[in-house]
């Protein structure tokens, strides 16, 4: 049974979970123009972005994805938004590979500079 003190942990990290994916929505609309040149909607516009297919799709599509970054972590993500046209934010998976992981966990998500990621890959343990 849940105390008092508890469930107001509890409440508090809801709020800040609903809060932080709010602003999250905000930053990626942001960064995009408000016409659409191709009439294809926000996917072609995301990819222009950030330079990936893969990342692109994160970004529209909650699913498992992975990614190296220049430094040699591996980052296996389950969403991304555009931050701006330099940074995305990445809802990292809690378990991460044991190898080639990043050095502190990330309960809350990991802002990225685009430049340092090396390649994104869609599924990476099959679909």
């Amino acid at each position: 049974m849940s105390t008092p003190y508890e469930k107001l942990i509890a409440a508090r990290e809801e709020i800040d979970r609903l809060r932080a994916n709010k602003a999250r929505r905000e930053a990626t609309d942001t960064c995009f123009d408000s016409n659409d040149p191709n009439g294809d909607g926000d996917g072609p516009r995301i990819e222009m972005l950030c330079g990936s297919k893969a990342l692109a799709k994160a970004c529209q599509d909650p699913f498992d994805y992975a990614l190296r970054l220049r430094t040699g972590e591996v980052v296996l993500f389950t969403e991304a938004w555009l931050l701006n046209k330099e940074w995305v934010r990445l809802e990292v998976k809690p378990t991460q590979p044991q190898r080639q992981s990043l050095p502190y966990p990330a309960p809350r998500g990991i802002d990225v500079r685009l430049s340092d990621i090396v390649w994104v890959m869609d599924a990476p343990e099959g679909s």
